[in-house]
């Protein structure tokens, strides 16, 4: 029914009901509030969808701003039921002022009734007279005839309630969320990423699926994707009653009762609740219940339980849903029956969608709503640190680094790749109780100790590698009493080996357990290093760190630290270290490769090049320059240096600088993710050159990195470095140095933009002139290589570059 046909049936009921209307000035409206206890539900009731389906219009005739008719208009020759009568009655007895009269027409048939007594009014019209005499002759409506009005709202019109039930989910939602400097409050209204396995689970409710868990570790987003999924299905149509397992320890169906019984005022019973999600949320309405189970685990009680099996079985094949998160250990308990191998109903029933790390689109919409909220971003390279693809940690750091001085058009960066001092501000993330931290570190005496085990075993060797990987033996041996409280924390997961036999701890929040393996480290190096030599002292520092997660952050923190207490072994690794460089290795023939991988455990690889067709390549040493290129960022000057020496004090740390990023090798931490999230970068193999990164991937090698941090603090002492590049033309060392300063060419530093400016025009036209030569140089002939040196510079490549990253005109 449209606006004026509505308008013409109202103005024809009343000229026949109400003949003096017009003389008391009687107004009309068709969007009212009803009142359930403390909640106010608004109600559009002329042009509702579900009303167009009853074919009925709700309607508040008001005089002097005071509803004294509720007008309930059916259409046109349709008969009045009895509960039409009933529903209309309810309607006006449940509105904040209640009309004296509730009217039932249908434009020919019209009924009174006395909405205080329910009684039928035997007239053909009302004037004001009658509605003064209903008025005054009106009692208080006993509790009584208030809970039959909304009992029967309850089961004729379930809308109504989702607006109770809704508003109730987000008042729990709301006490989960704070500002994104509140690390205790799960949910951050200004930074919520729109996860795409949304539309997944979305997407399989559509398809008829009743029951399905959210996996994720700890502190993986699995509260924040509930609040997403209600703040997207909350509407009318829709009940979402949420519940934390970890908070709630009684009956879903009291719960539910309970709070009909405390925003409505009136007693409501486990066994009507229970009836109404039978019978009145039915298959083939428009209404559908959402149960959102958050942190679901086995310790809840017999009688939860329970009433979540009989939930899942009433919804099997229905029209409602259950949505649960859960971690991998508590899933474990959950889907499958004790010491067998066969699943439960929930393992049976359940549809499992794993809430991995954010993948690319939802990591570059993260750095957009940082840009946009917080005036931050990651700059360019920093979505290949798998760091950066968590949650907990983008909003931690966006907590340390927003600054809420920065006027419009200035914005803050967080540096691509992590380092030594990153490391330390992850783990002091307030998310982090002092019990995870405690477990942690615990994990890391384990890891350190089982040193040995590793080099005699390779297939724990490799697991452990790079993701601090213990067997369960080791940590039951020494922390029997908090074994359980690890495996419950869900900041950890276990793998089991193929036949041997091993069970291994996977540590979920690696950032904490590298950091506790640092004065480790740093203690059992310095401890009796005076009776090694030089190589051995290496080969332990390597053999103790290279499995640890951020094997070349800790690596440099170690170092860092032993240069406060063993100053003469400090300096002895760095030189020592600095003549390990990376090369690369051929696969031979029938070489066996062994992997892990978190999801898939061990996977053999017997290589055979005919099989592969081409030789295969490792990074061998890959290990020592990986470090010094944490250390490079900060400055190592001679304190020995002599005012009047021509070099710079600076001197040993450009040297330093020089032989790292020359090197032909692209050096770079190995990536321990999961092959599925494995990221892939651009780069090109360049035929007496090296591996080259293409410039578009940003910052991805820490060496790069280290070079613009030393820009910025020494940039005279950088400038010799580049000159010297130039002198000798050497490519990798000045490509490296092109990448690090490109980004600074617009910073608001207007000194440091001009020099890094200068440097990206000089890289131009080295680039043109060493192309030209390159090209030139397998033509035997020296005329024809001077013929085409000149004709290739006459093309302006640099000319060309300058206009399009310094806008040249």
């Amino acid at each position: 029914m449209n606006e004026a046909t509505l308008e013409a049936r109202i103005d024809c009921v009343l000229h026949t009901v109400f003949p003096t209307f017009k003389e008391v000035k009687v107004e009309h409206q068709t969007s009212f509030t009803l009142k359930i206890g403390h909640h106010y539900i608004p109600l559009d009731s002329g042009y509702s969808a579900k009303n167009i389906v009853r074919g009925i219009s709700d309607i508040i005739l008001k005089i002097d701003g005071q509803n004294v008719i509720l007008l309930e208009l059916k259409q046109e020759n349709v008969a009045i039921s009895s509960g039409d009568i009933a529903q209309g009655i309810s309607y006006a007895r449940l509105l904040d002022q209640m009309p004296a009269i509730t009217l039932i027409s249908n434009g020919k048939i019209n009924r009174f009734f006395n909405t205080y007594t329910k009684e039928e009014i035997i007239t053909d019209s009302v004037d004001f007279g009658m509605i003064n005499e209903c008025i005054k002759d009106s009692f208080a409506l006993a509790a009584n005839d208030f809970k039959d009005a909304v009992n029967l709202l309850l089961n004729n019109d379930p809308e109504l309630f989702a607006h109770v039930i809704n508003q109730i989910t987000q008042q729990k939602f709301l006490r989960l969320t704070g500002e994104i400097g509140d690390l205790t409050k799960p949910i951050c209204p200004d930074f919520v990423i729109d996860r795409s396995i949304l539309a997944e689970v979305i997407e399989a409710f559509d398809d008829k699926t009743s029951l399905i868990g959210v996996q994720g570790q700890a502190f993986s987003g699995k509260t924040m994707l509930l609040y997403q999924f209600f703040s997207r299905l909350n509407s009318q149509e829709n009940f979402v009653f949420y519940l934390d397992c970890h908070d709630h320890n009684y009956s879903i169906y009291r719960q539910l009762a309970n709070t009909f019984t405390k925003n409505s005022g009136m007693r409501v019973s486990d066994e009507q609740i229970r009836e109404w999600l039978h019978s009145s949320l039915r298959v083939g309405s428009e209404n559908r219940f959402y149960l959102l189970l958050d942190n679901f685990n086995e310790s809840i009680s017999n009688v939860i339980m329970d009433e979540i099996i009989e939930l899942i079985d009433i919804f099997d094949d229905g029209h409602h849903r259950i949505l649960y998160t859960v971690d991998e250990f508590n899933l474990q308990q959950l889907a499958y029956v004790p010491f067998k191998n066969y699943k439960t109903v929930i393992g049976e029933k359940s549809k499992i969608i794993k809430l991995d790390a954010l993948d690319d689109d939802e990591y570059f919409q993260a750095n957009e709503i940082m840009f946009d909220k917080f005036k931050l971003v990651i700059e360019n390279g920093g979505h290949y640190a798998a760091e950066y693809r968590e949650p907990r940690i983008i909003r931690h750091l966006i907590s340390l680094y927003k600054n809420d001085a920065l006027v419009e058009g200035q914005y803050d960066k967080i540096q691509p790749i992590p380092d030594v001092y990153l490391l330390k501000l992850l783990t002091n993330n307030q998310t982090y109780s002092q019990e995870i931290h405690r477990l942690m570190s615990m994990m890391a005496e384990c890891f350190m100790e089982e040193n040995n085990l590793r080099k005699q075993n390779s297939d724990l060797n490799v697991a452990a590698s790079l993701s601090g990987s213990i067997t369960i033996d080791i940590f039951k041996r020494k922390y029997n009493d908090h074994y359980e409280g690890l495996i419950k924390s869900s900041i950890t997961v276990i793998r089991h080996f193929r036949n041997n036999g091993f069970s291994i701890l996977y540590p979920k929040l690696p950032e904490l357990l590298a950091n506790y393996c640092i004065p480790i480290i740093s203690r059992l190096l310095a401890e009796d290093s005076e009776t090694r030599d030089i190589d051995q002292n290496l080969n332990y520092f390597s053999e103790l760190t290279m499995a640890v997660p951020y094997c070349d952050i800790v690596g440099a923190a170690v170092l860092m630290e032993i240069s406060q207490t063993k100053p003469k072994l400090f300096s002895d690794l760095i030189n020592r270290m600095l003549k390990v460089e990376p090369k690369k290795e051929v696969i031979s023939d029938q070489s066996r490769l062994l992997l892990f991988d978190e999801n898939a455990g061990h996977i053999d690889i017997d290589y055979e090049k005919k099989k592969y067709g081409n030789e295969g390549l490792l990074i061998a040493d890959f290990f020592p320059f990986a470090v010094l290129s944490q250390l490079a960022p900060f400055p190592m000057g001679d304190e020995n240096h002599c005012e009047n020496s021509d070099l710079t004090p600076y001197n040993f740390h450009l040297t330093f600088i020089h032989k790292i990023a020359s090197s032909p090798i692209f050096i770079h931490r190995a990536d321990r993710r999961s092959l599925l999230n494995m990221k892939s970068y651009e780069s090109y193999e360049w035929e007496g050159i090296g591996q080259i990164i293409s410039g578009k991937e940003g910052i991805i090698e820490p060496i790069v990195q280290a070079i613009r941090k030393c820009f910025l603090l020494i940039p005279n002492e950088m400038k010799l470095l580049y000159q010297f590049g130039l002198k000798e033309k050497n490519f990798n060392l000045l490509y490296r140095i092109y990448l690090a300063l490109h980004g600074l060419i617009n910073i608001g530093d207007t000194d440091i933009a001009e020099k890094a400016q200068t440097y990206v025009r000089i890289f131009h036209r080295f680039f043109a002139e060493f192309m030209a030569e390159y090209f030139g140089k397998n033509l035997g002939d020296s005329k024809q290589q001077d013929e085409l040196y000149n004709s290739l510079l006459k093309l302006n490549i640099d000319q060309e570059l300058d206009r399009l990253f310094l806008n040249d005109e």
